[in-house]
């Protein structure tokens, strides 16, 4: 079953005063350019934070020159880009887990994997 954007939208608008941000994965979200850029268009009108999962490198998005990516890449906060490959000795997906130094917190750490963060808005964090 297809979900419209605008259902996907309604459900996390719905939750908004819980979440300050949105994190899209699973599957390829770059195969769905179109529909995520309209996705990513209506949550940044509501200032979230938003996250995005790719098996793509940033080059290779890029390269694609292809006017609904451009617009993802420009308007979300992070990229984690590049394939997950299986890294556990022990057949998982995860490198190493770093235990928590507070309830709450702890960090999955994937070697293979970049953080991408925009530079535009680095540099208006510095101004």
């Amino acid at each position: 079953m297809l979900v419209s954007v605008a259902s996907v939208n309604r459900e996390i608008q719905s939750k908004r005063a819980e979440h300050d941000g949105v994190t899209i994965l699973g599957g390829e979200p770059f195969d769905q350019a179109g529909p995520v850029a309209e996705l990513v268009s209506r949550l940044k009108r509501f200032d979230l934070n938003l996250a995005i999962y790719s098996g793509k490198t940033l080059e290779d998005l890029i390269a694609r020159h292809d006017p609904c990516v451009d617009y993802i890449l420009a308007h979300i906060d992070l990229l984690i880009d590049g394939p997950f490959e299986n890294l556990s000795p022990r057949g998982g997906r995860i490198s190493r887990f770093v235990e928590p130094t507070l309830p709450w917190s702890g960090w999955l750490v994937v070697k293979n994997r970049s953080l991408r963060f925009p530079l535009q808005k680095q540099r208006r964090k510095q101004m």
